[in-house]
């Protein structure tokens, strides 16, 4: 049987389980199940109501699936007079994809153009697409969560910028939400970054690929996504392989990864600089990496031949559960900028005693091993000098000693498993060597503490 009538037209009808959809009256058929059939129609500007599944989340936010492109390996994106196609390597034409619009210089294109979810049912333009006049409201932010900013104002273009960093746990909370870090560089119409990616396209996976994106109505383009794990190294590199005027040539890939190369040439000069964490679909902290941070490592910038003088600018978007951005070297040839999922524990080092005059200081290296040092009347092994005890951490260790000559030292590595080793007189298991006592950890939590019981010879782990 037919509904009530909505409107003596038209009417924004929102179905159960459906995306909202205008209706003609009478449209919308009840089955004898009590399931309900909403028609695809026209608006009455004649646009096309689009499906929620011919929509993408992709760096720069949600657009139609229609915008984005795969360039195939061995092929180059060339943006000639703003129209881009994508050619051969001796410039045969392949396939046409129209002109795109320069926006107006002076301000670099993101995040001011991301294409966030709407907040909530609201009256929007009529140009507006129904995903945006009608959504529920996201639980947590969305968009450029925080990132990290410098601009070339050197009067000589970027020629090299290359980052490393480690792919993180997967979250354990499962909500769809799609995850973006990455380095780039971006001019006011496009931006050209390495993007590791986490559920792209609903792949529940992470993997990478490079991005050349317009704003959320422009067109996009990718490399073929290569699927990387949790712990893999990865170093994104974009660096000018050309030009000829106001015409510059690029390319984007990850090193050492096959098929995540990405040739663009005769686009406009690209000029601000970042490194980001991008997000969609974030409904709880769990919808994160299961870990503190990603440190953005090794950062390599050059103009020409010359490593300029740089100053990361830091945006914290939002910061809902403490996200925030690091900057811990501003160094243009061996920079870090560390991407804070939540607020990190408060201590970096963890120090202890078992006896009096006697200290026991432990903290991770810039390369994420651990390290210690201790005070009994002199430091040990020597003042400026520090003990390598191996291992790959992405916390802050804790350390307890629950008598004499012992110590028990705790950390989440960089695959989210936690780690122990213990002195008692030597180093156990080995000096380097570290015991798995639990793996993977799944909860949600950002800190970890250990309580000694002294006299009972047992520690007691406390997680939250």
């Amino acid at each position: 049987m037919a509904c009530p009538r909505l409107m003596e037209d038209l009417e924004l009808v929102v179905a159960p389980s459906d995306a909202p959809s205008f209706v003609p009256k009478d449209g919308i058929l009840a089955t004898p199940a009590g399931c309900f059939n909403v028609p695809q129609v026209t608006k009455p500007d004649a646009t096309v109501i689009n499906p929620e599944s011919d929509y993408i989340v992709t760096p720069g936010g949600k657009r139609l699936r229609s915008l984005v492109h795969n360039i195939p390996h061995g092929t180059v994106l060339d943006g000639q007079d703003f129209k881009l196609r994508n050619v051969t390597p001796s410039g045969d034409l392949i396939r046409e994809f129209g002109t795109i619009k320069p926006h107006a210089e002076g301000t670099p294109l993101m995040p001011q153009n991301v294409a966030l979810p709407p907040v909530g049912p609201q009256k929007l333009a009529s140009s507006a697409t129904m995903h945006e006049k009608a959504a529920p409201v996201p639980a947590f932010g969305n968009g450029w969560i925080t990132n990290s900013a410098w601009t070339n104002n050197t009067g000589t273009p970027i020629s090299y910028f290359a980052t490393t960093w480690r792919v993180p746990p997967a979250p354990i909370g499962r909500s769809n939400q799609v995850v973006f870090l990455f380095s780039g560089i971006q001019n006011a119409t496009m931006i050209f970054q390495p993007v590791l990616q986490w559920n792209w396209d609903g792949g529940k996976t992470w993997a990478v690929s490079s991005w050349y994106a317009d704003s959320k109505t422009g067109t996009s383009f990718h490399s073929t996504p290569v699927t990387v794990h949790a712990g893999d190294t990865l170093v994104g590199v974009m660096s000018l392989t050309g030009s000829n005027g106001s015409n510059f040539n690029y390319l984007c890939e990850f090193q050492g990864i096959t098929g995540s190369q990405l040739p663009i040439t005769n686009v406009p000069e690209l000029t601000w600089c970042c490194q980001t964490l991008e997000c969609y679909g974030i409904t709880s902290a769990m919808s994160y990496p299961v870990t503190f941070r990603t440190p953005m490592k090794n950062i390599n910038i050059k103009c020409g031949s010359v490593t300029p003088s740089i100053s990361w600018a830091i945006n914290n978007g939002v910061t809902d559960c403490g996200q925030h951005t690091v900057v811990v070297s501003n160094s243009a040839d061996s920079g870090e900028v560390d991407l804070c999922y939540g607020t990190v524990a408060d201590a970096t080092l963890s120090a202890v005693t078992w006896a009096p005059g006697r200290l026991d200081i432990f903290g991770l290296g810039t390369d994420d091993q651990m390290y210690h040092k201790s005070w009994e009347g002199n430091w040990g092994p020597s003042i400026s000098g520090y003990d390598a005890l191996g291992g790959k951490f992405n916390s802050p260790p804790c350390a307890v000693a629950w008598g004499p000559q012992r110590l028990d030292i705790f950390g989440l590595g960089t695959d989210n498993a936690m780690y122990h080793k213990w002195w008692d007189g030597n180093w156990g298991p080995s000096t380097d060597a570290w015991v798995c006592v639990l793996f993977p950890i799944a909860t949600s939590f950002r800190r970890q503490f250990f309580e000694a019981e002294n006299g009972f010879n047992s520690i007691s782990k406390v997680l939250y």
